[in-house]
């Protein structure tokens, strides 16, 4: 069986855009004060993969691609402010 080069190169642009994704992911949470925790959770992980897709789409189609972008944006905001809530101590009257 032989596999075109464009495949294999499409291939090598959809891992480098997933690699590229984890480091936004990583750069954003440790901007925030965080960090990806080993067990990913939901939210972190659907982040990574619409900011891969916002990486491979806006190559091809740069206006289509800014729901991925969006999307991933959101998904991060809600985890960093979920992680946020949890270490605000309550401070008030009993």
């Amino acid at each position: 069986m032989r596999i075109e080069s464009a495949v294999t190169t499409e291939d090598d642009e959809l891992m480098d855009c997933i690699r590229d994704a984890a480091v936004k992911v990583d750069n954003i949470l440790r901007a925030a004060g965080l960090a990806v925790p080993s067990e990913v959770p939901d939210a972190v992980g659907i982040a990574a993969k619409n900011f891969a897709a916002w990486l491979y789409r806006r190559r091809r189609d740069p206006v289509g691609s800014q729901v991925f972008y969006d999307d991933a944006k959101e998904a991060l905001q809600d985890y960093v402010n979920a992680e946020r809530a949890v270490d605000v101590p309550y401070v008030g009257v009993a």
